[in-house]
């Protein structure tokens, strides 16, 4: 099986829409991390009791991010996605962050 850090995101500038993977459903206190070297995603930490994540919580394929790591994505929805779940999304805003 191929990297899905690799597939084709299928940006259309235009329309606004992109492919994203999700890493970490919303209403999970999980979070998880794809790893590309096993193509599988692990248990990456646990939110403090009473948090969880409000939205489905994911990467854009085939970008990259100054941290190495390809680009973050907030995917809002009434229902959570799965793990590992590939969707088509419209980009609705873009929030740019500085991680320290």
């Amino acid at each position: 099986m191929a990297d899905l850090t690799t597939l084709s995101n299928q940006l259309d500038a235009k329309k606004g829409t992109c492919r994203a993977i999700i890493e970490t459903p919303k209403g999970s206190r999980n979070k998880f991390d794809y790893n590309p070297e096993s193509n599988l995603f692990m248990l990456g930490g646990l939110l403090p009791e009473g948090m969880m994540f409000p939205f489905d919580f994911g990467f854009i394929p085939s970008t990259l991010g100054d941290d190495g790591d390809p680009l973050d994505i907030l995917v809002l929805m009434d229902a959570p996605a799965h793990v590992g779940c590939l969707m088509d999304v419209r980009i609705i805003g873009i929030i740019t962050a500085k991680q320290t």
